[in-house]
């Protein structure tokens, strides 16, 4: 799988916190993904010869409780220029319908880079944004990663499109389910 998977799924963690419908029911959750899928069509033209990223990624649901995609990546150059476009989906009425849209995320965003800087040990160049050539181990639990922005969220099916871009090609571009379910609250008073 090529490109900028962990940026990817990191964002999805992000987009999926920011948005709730106001009329949908939330509270205490838990997230589980249920498919990661690479895009069918992309923004730019896509990367072919040369790829700037290369994975070797698997997706563990190892517990009821645990859920992760790990791995590794190479980033066979310096990536200049990269940046995210992130579009968060629910399902409604038997489709997916937009709920929020960032476009042109990159290491200067601060949730990128926390939440970067939480999943995997990546380094940029903090003057050019650019991703450094080098190996780079991941380990993404969504469910983890989705708890650090909200203790409470939208029940339902979410679905996170995200395309890794440069100037002039698409570096990558995934597709992310999930699932987001209520948990009950432990009463710790008797």
């Amino acid at each position: 799988m090529k490109g900028g998977f962990i940026l990817i799924i990191c964002m999805m963690a992000f987009l999926k916190v920011v948005y709730a419908h106001e009329k949908a029911i939330k509270g205490p959750y838990k997230t589980t993904m249920t498919a990661l899928t690479l895009c069918t069509k992309t923004t730019l033209p896509l990367q072919t010869r040369n790829p700037g990223l290369v994975f070797r990624l698997k997706f563990v649901n190892t517990t009821k409780t645990t859920n992760l995609v790990a791995g590794t990546f190479t980033v066979t150059r310096n990536l200049k220029n990269l940046t995210i476009i992130a579009i968060a989906y629910k399902w409604e009425m038997g489709k997916w319908k937009t709920h929020l849209t960032l476009p042109r995320l990159s290491c200067k965003t601060p949730v990128m880079t926390t939440v970067v800087a939480i999943m995997t040990n990546i380094k940029f160049d903090p003057g050019s944004c650019a991703v450094i050539k080098g190996t780079y181990k991941m380990e993404f639990d969504i469910n983890v990663a989705d708890h650090i922005w909200a203790p409470e969220r939208e029940y339902g099916r979410m679905r996170w499109r995200l395309e890794f871009i440069t100037k002039k090609n698409t570096i990558t571009c995934l597709l992310g389910d999930n699932i987001v379910e209520p948990i009950k609250k432990v009463n710790t008073t008797k």
